[in-house]
C-alpha cells in the first residue's frame, strides 16, 4: 500500500536491508509480553510452575523470529533499564492483564488467492480482540484510536479473529483493536493504550482490497522486470512514506545515487 516499488525490491529482487537498532529495542519488548502473557492466570508458569521471569539471564539479546532464529543484537544498558520501567507501568496501569481466552504470539496461514496467502503472527489475540505492541521514537509518531479502524496490519488481524470465531461456531459482529504503545524517549518514558472496534462489514470490504492488492503483486512478479528498471514500478503516492518508519532503505536508488547492484554490493559490505 505504501509504496509499490519498495515492495518490488524488497520481495520481488530481494534486496537486503541493514538491521536497525530500533528493531532490536522492539523485539526485546514482544519477547518480554510473550513471556508475561505465556504465563497462567496467576503469573505462574505453566511449564515449570514457578512465578514467570520475565527478565531471564539473555532477555536482553534480540532474535528474529523462525526455526532458527538468528542473533540480531543486543539493547543497551540504558535501553535495558528502560524496557524494565516501561513494562512495570504497563504492568501496573493495566495496559498488560493476563485476560481469560488469550492467546500471545498467535500463528495464523490465510488464504488469499490461489497461491497466495498471508502468514503472520499477532502480538496478542483474545476471542473478540486483538492486541498489537508498539514501539516508538516518541509519542508523537504513535497511532491514535481513530487511526485503527484504517490500519492495513490491524484489519489482517481483525479478519483472522472473525474467521476464527466462524470456524468455533462463534458468531462476531465486532473486534475491538488495540495499539499497546511503548514510547523510547527517555526523556518521556510512557505506555499507552488505545483502542477502537470494527465491523464485519468494515473488514470484508477491506479484505476484497487485499484479494485484489495480492493479484496486483502476483501480476508484478511474473511481469519479470529487471532491478535496473525500477523507474517502470509506481513509487509512493505520498513522498512522507519515504521517510515513514526511519526512512526507506531504497531511497539512494530512487534518488539516482545508486543501481541496486550498487546498493546490493554496498549492504553486503556493511
Amino acid at each position: 500500500d505504501d509504496c509499490r516499488r519498495k515492495w518490488w525490491l524488497s520481495k520481488v529482487h530481494r534486496l537486503p536491508e541493514l538491521d536497525r537498532g530500533f528493531q532490536i529495542y522492539g523485539n526485546v519488548i514482544h519477547a518480554v509480553a510473550d513471556r508475561f502473557f505465556g504465563a497462567d492466570d496467576l503469573g505462574y508458569d505453566r511449564k515449570t510452575k514457578q512465578p514467570v521471569e520475565l527478565f531471564p539471564a539473555g532477555w536482553e539479546k534480540s532474535y528474529d523470529r523462525g526455526a532458527n532464529p538468528k542473533y540480531l543484537g543486543t539493547v543497551t544498558p540504558q535501553e535495558q533499564a528502560q524496557i524494565k520501567l516501561l513494562v512495570r507501568k504497563a504492568i501496573e496501569e493495566g495496559v498488560w492483564v493476563r485476560t481469560p481466552g488469550r492467546e500471545p504470539e498467535a500463528s495464523f496461514f490465510r488464504k488469499v488467492a490461489d497461491r497466495i496467502a498471508i502468514i503472520g503472527y499477532i502480538d496478542l489475540m483474545l476471542p473478540d480482540a486483538v492486541h498489537d505492541h508498539k514501539s516508538t521514537k516518541n509519542m508523537t509518531y504513535a497511532k491514535s484510536a481513530g487511526d485503527l479502524p484504517t490500519n492495513t496490519q490491524l484489519l489482517i488481524y481483525a479478519k483472522e479473529c472473525f474467521d476464527r470465531a466462524d470456524e468455533q461456531g462463534r458468531r462476531l459482529d465486532t473486534v475491538t483493536v488495540r495499539h499497546n504503545t511503548f514510547s523510547k524517549d527517555p526523556q518521556n518514558p510512557v505506555v499507552r493504550a488505545v483502542s477502537n472496534t470494527v465491523t464485519r462489514e468494515q473488514v470484508m470490504k477491506f479484505w476484497a482490497g487485499v484479494v485484489e492488492r495480492a493479484k496486483e503483486m502476483r501480476k508484478l512478479k511474473k511481469a519479470g522486470v529487471a532491478a535496473e528498471a525500477w523507474f517502470g514500478v509506481a513509487g509512493p503516492k505520498d513522498k512522507k512514506t519515504c521517510e515513514a518508519y526511519g526512512g526507506c532503505a531504497f531511497r539512494t536508488i530512487c534518488g539516482k545515487v545508486e543501481t541496486p547492484e550498487k546498493y546490493r554490493a554496498r549492504i553486503a559490505l556493511a
